[in-house]
């Protein structure tokens, strides 16, 4: 079992808000001391999940960010999906470090990380939609997808109908904010309380 995957659930709730959306939700837990396991031979981002790991621990911030988000971007359904859980703790480096945008990360990155159909990542997207204050109509799409036995189908779907946005798109913008001028480093937040550690 991966690192990631032994993630716990943190017991805090947190206020969001995406786009007109008002949101709760739990956040999952980062583990405070992560083991690191022998990397199986396995290509793809599982074999190197644990340098990210590593990272983490050292507080090396921008350098955990660059690791996973290459991947992410790649088309790595596990990356994404792993980028879907562990994007709460980070400001991604760019201009908007603000906590509707670090929530509106959360919620794009949940929704596409369960491409892959692992349980945790299905439970942690359905933490952030069943925070969102809506109508079952409005929520509905998303449970179907959860559900769906195609899921990247199903995803397309919500992409087109504007309900999440299109993965390669968002990643555009946010490498464009990120090499813009006055753009600050990745940051990363402990797990318990707020305060933000530099990139390095």
């Amino acid at each position: 079992m991966s690192w990631i995957a032994k993630m716990r659930k943190s017991s805090g709730a947190i206020a969001m808000e995406v786009g007109s959306y008002r949101a709760l939700f739990s956040l999952i837990g980062l583990v405070a001391t992560l083991q690191v396991a022998t990397t199986s031979a396995a290509e793809g981002w599982r074999s190197v999940e644990n340098e990210f790991g590593s990272l983490w621990n050292q507080e090396r911030c921008a350098e955990a960010w660059a690791l996973i988000w290459r991947w992410a971007k790649s088309g790595d359904v596990d990356a994404r999906g792993d980028l879907g859980r562990v994007v709460g703790y980070f400001d991604p480096p760019g201009l908007n470090t603000d906590i509707a945008s670090r929530h509106r990360h959360v919620f794009t990155f949940a929704i596409h990380g369960i491409v892959g159909g692992d349980p945790v990542n299905l439970d942690h997207a359905r933490l952030v939609v069943d925070g969102l204050r809506m109508t079952r109509a409005i929520t509905d799409p998303y449970y179907q997808c959860f559900e769906a036995v195609d899921r990247p189908a199903c995803l397309q779907g919500l992409v087109s109908s504007g309900r999440v946005a299109d993965f390669d798109r968002y990643a555009r913008e946010l490498d464009m904010m990120a090499s813009a001028d006055g753009a600050t480093p990745a940051k990363c937040y402990q797990i318990h309380g707020s305060q933000r550690k530099e990139g390095k």
